[in-house]
């Protein structure tokens, strides 16, 4: 068995998916994760005939307005240079008014 990137990859040729998503929220970890990612998967893709799309959710109450912007430029500058496809959401909801209603699940159990 193969560990890290390239044992996914040969999982990800033996799946053969139609989609593929990256939550993408513009920080170290997500940006590191497209970075490791994005040519593999795009070989991936244009062998099986799957799409590609970043995901980028602003929460309002929690997102600061320039990590919004930097987070789309890079994902505009993937979807020209990659062919991913882009896909932005705003939540309405003050993150803080989700987190006090609903919780913060720290663990399986919550704790």
């Amino acid at each position: 068995m193969e560990p890290g990137i390239v044992g996914v990859a040969k999982k990800l040729y033996m799946v053969k998916p139609r989609t593929i998503l990256y939550l993408f929220s513009g920080g170290k970890d997500s940006s590191l994760a497209l970075l490791l990612t994005r040519d593999a998967i795009k070989r991936l893709c244009e062998e099986v005939m799957c799409r590609v799309y970043m995901l980028y959710i602003y929460v309002t109450g929690n997102t600061h307005p320039l990590n919004a912007y930097a987070a789309y430029s890079v994902m505009l500058w993937h979807k020209r240079n990659y062919g991913f496809e882009v896909i932005t959401r705003a939540h309405n909801r003050l993150f803080q008014e989700y987190a006090s209603k609903y919780g913060l699940q720290k663990g399986p159990r919550g704790t």
